[in-house]
């Protein structure tokens, strides 16, 4: 039986991070989103966890807005 270890994956190589598994569709859906933007999936799910945690942490009741453009 294999682990995770035993795959090349390029997530597990950057330094300090895990997986993360998320909905097949739910990622297809993503990675057009990146790709209509130009950006990397990997760097808008890291923006959008740690925005989502912020605010939760902060306890901020205000809209949300995303600047894709810092990504």
């Amino acid at each position: 039986m294999k682990t995770l270890c035993d795959f090349e994956d390029p997530f597990i190589k950057r330094s300090g991070c895990k997986p993360v598994w998320i909905n097949r569709a739910t990622f297809e859906s993503l990675n057009k989103f990146a790709s209509d933007n130009e950006k990397d999936v990997k760097d808008i799910i890291e923006y959008l966890v740690v925005l989502a945690l912020n605010n939760h942490e902060r306890k901020i009741e205000e809209k949300i807005s995303f600047d894709l453009e810092s990504v």
